[in-house]
Parts: structure tokens; sequence; C-alpha cells
């Protein structure tokens, strides 16, 4: 069986199948009412993705959309996870790919429409099925503190869960469900498992400013790819240690010509993708419904809504750091210019989706109006890096190794999509100035 996994791209066109590679896995509890289960699956020794040896994978799980009549309003969620595999595949997965930039988490594989028998499949015979049907009743009923798959099944609330009157058919109809999942790369080690508990142990300024680079140049790349992540947060930032080619810490990111090599002990990589919005994939059907659009989450594209969001909060967090309040504000506007109103949403009210007086339901989100006050995501990134610069945070330039090299510009990215002969006449060229 392992050297039949040798080539994953096998299950290209049966997707559902590639449970034959997986050797076993570890459910993940949550807390969030989500309609999903998620697991850490490990392969099988000697699987191999696109010619290189692979261990292990992050698997979200759902429901598929086909199982519910038009009106079930769990169709709105399920449009959103539909939404996040679309993002990942199509919008992410290049920058990846193309070294264009490397703060996402990476897409490895979908499927749609699989069975009951495909889905338990994965579970091996050291999972019990009652954990899985346990797991689908929280799906299906949108339930948070859900379990994880693999924590023992207590006979009791199964038949408390399965077998109450008027409850029994959403048992009996999980073998009947179709089922859809998304399998990313899972988040490597860290002391900080996201950015919010790297930030929650007290951070250097020097180091934060390192992070806070990462994360403007994912939003100026996601932008020049006409998306929104439309909800980050801190919590939607990985942390990974980082290692480059050679065994050191060094990356060399190439924005619109201008060099900046950076040596980091942690690479951030932005995830969580199912309230995004992107002008290239069209309308996400989740972001209809206004608790959605309170929050500033619309289907609607600013190119600096991502740079203001997480910037909000990070001033929120360090209202008692003069220097991480001066980054941030340095950041997002031009020499302070209505820094006080931003603070005072952000600090004092704590507001960071709406404008308008009254309650949130009689205010709007914030539109182009608010977003025309400040600079762009392109300006941002020069304001921060102009501050990186002058605390001496780049490396002096040097031998570059292209395989630590991630190379962004408008010209790499026309109306969101993405121009490869550009790309590659780009990292021809750099390639061959630095020989």
């Amino acid at each position: 069986m392992g050297n039949s996994c040798g080539d994953l791209s096998r299950y290209s066109d049966s997707p559902c199948k590639i449970y034959q590679c997986v050797e076993s896995i570890v459910g993940l509890a949550s807390d969030s009412d989500s309609p999903t289960d998620t697991w850490i699956i490990k392969f099988l020794p000697g699987t191999a993705y696109e010619k290189e040896p692979i261990d292990q994978g992050f698997m979200k799980i759902f429901l598929s959309a086909r199982n519910l009549e038009a009106e079930d309003d769990y169709l709105m969620q399920l449009g959103g996870l539909e939404y996040e595999v679309k993002i990942y595949r199509d919008i992410i997965r290049p920058l990846l790919d193309h070294k264009i930039c490397p703060n996402f988490v990476k897409y490895l594989g979908s499927a749609t429409d699989c069975s009951y028998g495909d889905i338990s499949g994965f579970l091996g015979t050291s999972v019990p099925q009652a954990n899985l049907d346990r797991n689908i009743y929280y799906m299906r009923r949108g339930l948070s503190d859900r379990p994880s798959i693999t924590d023992p099944v207590v006979p009791r609330d199964i038949k408390k869960i399965f077998y109450k009157k008027g409850e029994n058919y959403l048992y009996r109809q999980a073998r009947s469900y179709l089922y859809d999942f998304l399998i990313t790369e899972p988040a490597g080690p860290s002391p900080h498992r996201t950015f919010y508990d790297y930030v929650a142990s007290g951070p250097r300024i020097p180091e934060l400013f390192k992070m806070y680079f990462q994360i403007v140049v994912a939003c100026y790349a996601l932008s020049l790819s006409k998306t929104s992540h439309n909800d980050l947060h801190a919590e939607n930032i990985f942390l990974e240690n980082y290692a480059d080619s050679q065994g050191g810490n060094l990356i060399n990111y190439v924005v619109n010509d201008v060099y900046f090599p950076l040596n980091i002990k942690y690479i951030c990589r932005l995830y969580d993708f199912d309230r995004a919005y992107s002008v290239v994939v069209g309308k996400n059907f989740q972001l209809n419904n206004w608790l959605f659009i309170r929050q500033s989450q619309e289907n609607k594209f600013y190119p600096s809504k991502d740079i203001m969001k997480i910037s909000g909060w990070m001033t929120f967090a360090f209202k008692d750091n003069p220097e991480a309040l001066k980054m941030v504000r340095d950041t997002v506007t031009d020499g302070g210019a209505h820094w006080e109103e931003l603070y005072e949403m952000w600090v004092v009210k704590q507001n960071f989706n709406l404008q308008g007086k009254g309650p949130p339901n009689a205010r709007t989100a914030l539109g182009p109006d608010f977003y025309a006050q400040f600079p762009g995501p392109e300006r941002m990134l020069e304001n921060l890096a102009g501050q990186m610069r002058d605390l001496g945070l780049f490396e002096a330039p040097g031998p570059v190794g292209m395989e630590d090299t991630y190379m962004l510009s408008k010209g790499m990215l026309e109306d969101g999509h993405l121009n490869l002969s550009t790309v590659e006449a780009d990292r021809n060229q750099f390639k061959a100035e630095k020989e």
C-alpha cells in the first residue's frame, strides 16, 4: 500500500478514495459552531505528493450541499465552506506554487460528494464508528463545543443525542448523506501556535515588526489578487518555526523590484477563508447574511481592508505599548493623519467594522469613504518597510538562494489573474542580476 501511495495525483479523479493512503487520524475538538469536523491525518509511510514525501495533512469535513433542501439555513454556511475551497485552490495555491508569497497555508486537495463509507474509511480500526456518528450529528446541527472524533463516546450520551424523540432521523440519515472535504498542510511546529498566542506571550518589538511585515505582504498579495480575507484576526494566522534551504533563517522578499531580506524565527501563515470575497471567484453566498455584513464581511472588495482589520486588533492589543502603537500608526496612516479617530474607534469603542450611529443593526459596514482616508496596501507596505529600514531590521544584500526568494509585483497579477509569463521573466531577470 505504501508504494501505491507514492504519487497522490493518482487520486485526482477519485479524491474521496484518498483514505486508502491514510494510516491514522487525530481529531481536533472545537468550541466553534462552524458545521465542520477537523482532523490531522497521518499518511502511510512512502506517501508522496508532487514528488515530495508527505507525512500529514489538515482535513476539514462538512456535509455536501447536495443533501439539503433549498430553504435549509445550513446551506448558507456550507456555501462559505465551498467558497473556501475555491479560494485555497484558485487564489492561494498559485501564490505559493510560483513563490510569489509564502505566508499562507497550502491547499493540498479537496473532494465533493463522498459517501459515508469513504469518510469512515479514514477511521481505520482505531476510531469507533460511533465517534463519527456523534460528530456528524454535531456538524448537522451546527453545535459548538464539538468533541474530537478521537475522544471516547460515552454510551449514555449517544442514547441522549441520537435517540431523543424526534431526532432519531438525524442519526439514520448520516449514512445517506454525502460529504465534502478540504485538505491543507497542517501548521508546522512552533512554541506559539498562532499570532494571538505569540502576542499573549509578550513579544519583542524587533520580532513583532518582522511578523507584521509578513502579514502586510500577504495582505498586499491578496489585494493584487482582488481578494479580501474578510476575517483576518490574530487567531487566523499560524506561526511556524522557519529555516531556509541552507539551515539558516533568511527569507528574501522582492516586492515591486525592492529587495527586503529578513532574518526570521517564525513564518506567518494566513488561513481560514470561508468568509473571504474574491472578485475573480465571484460572490460568497454566505456573506449575504447581515450577521456577516455587520462584521464588515461583504461581497465587496476594498484593497486595504485586511491590513486595517489586523492593525485594529493590534492597536487594541498593544494599547499600553507605545512602540507597537507607533509601528501601527506609522504604517496605516501617512504622518498620523486620522490616527485619533482610528484609536478612538479601535480602542475606546472597540469597533472594527461599522460606521454610523445607533445600534449595530442601524449602522453600515465600513465602506469606501472610510478606506479613502488612508493609504492603500502598497503605500502601507512602504510605510512599514521604511520604519524597519530605519531600525536596521533588514539584512545586508548578499548571495541569494532562489529557493528562499519570493517575488511579488503588480505586473504579476493583472485584474486579479496571475500572469505566469511575467512571473517567470521577473524571476529569471532577478536571478541573472544576482549571479
